[in-house]
């Protein structure tokens, strides 16, 4: 295999692995959205109870 080809396989894969790592990015940050979501939409439901209890 020449040093060409061993470069062009080499950049292939690193640049599969980049876009790998930026899906799996994605992922994480949606989640981190989705839970923060969740977290705002707990509060507001629970302002809201104890502000029907007063």
């Amino acid at each position: 295999m020449s040093a060409a080809a061993v470069s062009v396989l080499t950049t292939s894969v690193s640049m599969a692995s980049a876009a790998q790592a930026a899906r799996e990015l994605r992922l994480v940050e949606i989640g981190f959205v989705l839970l923060l979501a969740g977290c705002a939409a707990g509060a507001l439901v629970l302002l809201r109870s104890c502000g029907r209890k007063r």
